[in-house]
């Protein structure tokens, strides 16, 4: 994950959340792993909290980056923000195609967050925008370095509503 493009990617997601949602106070990333992205996340948001399914990842996590809170958790059954309500922008950053029910995946990052950002493969992106596409006024950009390159899809989670059932034409 420290790989030149891994890293490339990492900073260029920060640079499309900086120009297209802005600075977040609170920021939920889902499937931090080890905290390698976590620790360009919390350049752009007061409050990161990473969750992941591998209790030894949160733990490296913790390790890696201390000024960010973790735990162990999957998508579907996430802890709301402190205090009960939306974090202000959750990502899941090479997540979604690891799950196979990407309806309930994207209802759930609806349902966390008050704006939404994922990041895929370009090999994933016949699978996965079929679904992406349907969330009204989606927009996306890609990322290249050396031959791989990734999709970014974001979204205003309220304009989603908690389902991505909706058909719109893509634009």
């Amino acid at each position: 994950m420290a790989a030149a493009p891994e890293t490339h990617r990492f900073e260029q997601t920060n640079r499309i959340i900086e120009e297209e949602i802005g600075r977040s106070r609170t920021l939920l990333e889902i499937g931090c792993g080890e905290g390698h992205q976590t620790a360009h996340l919390v350049k752009i948001a007061d409050a990161v909290h990473g969750v992941d399914v591998s209790r030894i990842a949160v733990t490296r996590a913790r390790a890696a980056v201390p000024n960010a809170t973790f735990g162990v958790a999957d998508l579907l059954n996430c802890p709301r923000s402190p205090g009960g309500g939306k974090y202000d922008l959750v990502v899941a950053c090479e997540v979604l195609y690891y799950l196979q029910d990407v309806e309930a995946a994207i209802a759930a990052l609806n349902t966390l967050g008050r704006r939404c950002l994922v990041t895929y493969f370009q090999g994933e992106v016949p699978r996965l925008d079929v679904f992406l596409l349907r969330i009204p006024d989606v927009r996306s950009r890609l990322i290249e370095r050396d031959g791989t390159t990734w999709k970014v899809a974001w979204w205003d989670a309220a304009l989603a509503g908690s389902s991505p059932n909706r058909e719109v034409s893509p634009s």
